[in-house]
């Protein structure tokens, strides 16, 4: 599947130094878009999902056999002024 990525250092709407991110797919039924900014944070890193940036994903990086790690930790949906975190879901049913 063609696809192109833009990636550009960015000042984010808290102030914090980000990498946003455009992703183009090019699929049969026309172009496909994704947009994100991802930020660092004491907790780990935090990408903000869409061009609204209505969800965050958090993450936890770790180095791991030579290369770089991410776990996930958080997933949150903004309502408003409030990012309202996203249950987790048991494994075990």
């Amino acid at each position: 599947m063609p696809f192109s990525v833009v990636n550009r250092p960015i000042i984010d709407t808290s102030g914090h130094a980000a990498v946003a991110a455009e992703r183009t797919f090019r699929l049969n039924g026309g172009e496909r878009t994704m947009v994100d900014a991802i930020t660092a944070h004491p907790t780990g890193l935090i990408d903000f999902l869409g061009a609204a940036r209505r969800y965050a994903a958090s993450f936890e990086a770790v180095m791991s056999r030579g290369g770089l790690e991410l776990r996930s930790t958080r997933l949150a949906v903004r309502f408003g002024r409030w990012h309202v975190a996203v249950p987790r879901q048991s494994a075990h049913g």
